[in-house]
């Protein structure tokens, strides 16, 4: 649930004033050029030389026509990119599903997703240096994209909202390789609805008022989307560093990992029983010690879980198990030797770590 909400506030923050210069130019051209027909329509109605009060009364009418006309080709922009983006993102996850991608593959498209970021923020607070390495469509793409922004029917902006799937951006493109890591279709989905719903606002602005104002507000929203682009970028590093097991991650260092201490339980059977609870934001406690050379079982508890905390994996024993939102599933680790077994979500967005001592 949280990577979600990352995705739907990188849209709402940065997603938009990202892909702007390319889909939301297409579509303000869009727009401008059903408000020129209406216009076009008026006059001919109206006719040339008779400023009377039928004049102004047709005026008036045309200008909440623009309105309306505005709002209605944004909408079914929309509407035709949310179909078509939340499509690839359970296709995007149905492939991750499909090849079967490890919890270490997946560390690493997080961080390189979260890499990605890093550079789209830098571009955007203007430093010149990454500017080779942002990621650009194919040029054929993009013409064919253009070809449809020409159109002026009633089925235009919804083709133009489908195809701009063909016009990924660099943050789009870090957002469909973390719908490709989560191994899910439905997640990835999810994460791709939820990030073009974050970037209604601005598109919906681009859409409506574009042609009526100049394109000065492209570079006052330039730090505020740099901001929200290189949070996003350190979470999904984060979560990569967190699920490749790593000592050290980026929330370790900040100090936002907090510890719950816990500790094996003995059992009359000679076992040692290692209990979590899963709820729907943390795995508790997230700091457990167990003995070596024991045999050990793993019981997670799902109390009200939700979202990614119910696929729970421990990469370094290659288990990967999926909690139920209600209910115990019981893993036996056999004996395990000395040693630190960190355990995650399968995003790496919550983490705890079993140290064994001996």
């Amino acid at each position: 649930m949280v990577f979600i909400w990352t995705a739907f506030i990188t849209g709402l923050l940065a997603g938009g004033a990202s892909c702007a210069a390319v889909q939301g130019g297409l579509l303000a051209g869009l727009a401008a050029r059903k408000v020129d027909r209406q216009k076009a329509e008026s006059a001919s109605v109206v006719g040339v030389g008779s400023e009377s009060a039928s004049a102004t009364a047709t005026r008036t009418s045309t200008v909440g026509t623009s309105v309306r006309a505005d709002a209605m080709t944004v909408v079914v922009f929309l509407v035709g990119k949310l179909a078509a983006y939340t499509v690839l993102g359970f296709a995007l996850g149905l492939l991750g599903k499909a090849i079967e991608i490890t919890p270490q593959v997946q560390a690493i498209m997080l961080i390189l997703a979260g890499l990605m970021m890093l550079v789209m923020a830098l571009d955007l607070f203007g430093v010149k240096a990454v500017r080779a390495f942002v990621p650009t469509p194919p040029a054929s793409w993009t013409r064919v994209v253009r070809k449809r922004s020409k159109d002026t029917g009633h089925l235009a902006p919804l083709l133009l909202g489908v195809s701009t799937v063909l016009l990924p951006c660099g943050i789009t493109i870090s957002m469909e390789i973390a719908a490709i890591a989560t191994g899910s279709p439905l997640l990835g989905a999810a994460i791709m609805a939820a990030f073009v719903i974050g970037t209604v606002p601005l598109f919906f602005i681009i859409g409506f008022a574009a042609h009526r104002l100049t394109g000065a507000w492209g570079g006052r929203l330039a730090a505020v989307t740099g901001i929200a682009v290189l949070v996003a970028g350190l979470l999904a590093i984060n979560g990569g560093l967190t699920l490749a097991g790593s000592p050290v991650t980026l929330a370790s260092i900040a100090g936002l990992d907090k510890k719950v201490e816990g500790s094996a339980t003995a059992e009359a059977s000679g076992k040692q029983r290692v209990v979590i609870e899963a709820s729907s934001s943390a795995y508790t406690p997230n700091a457990i010690t167990a003995k070596a050379g024991v045999p050990t079982d793993l019981v997670v508890r799902g109390v009200n879980a939700a979202g990614c905390i119910r696929s729970f994996t421990v990469p370094k024993l290659g288990i990967e198990e999926t909690i139920p939102e209600n209910g115990v599933v019981t893993i036996p680790l056999g004996t395990l030797s000395a040693g630190r077994y960190p355990f995650s979500c399968s995003m790496g967005m919550y983490s705890g770590t079993i140290t064994v001592v001996a």
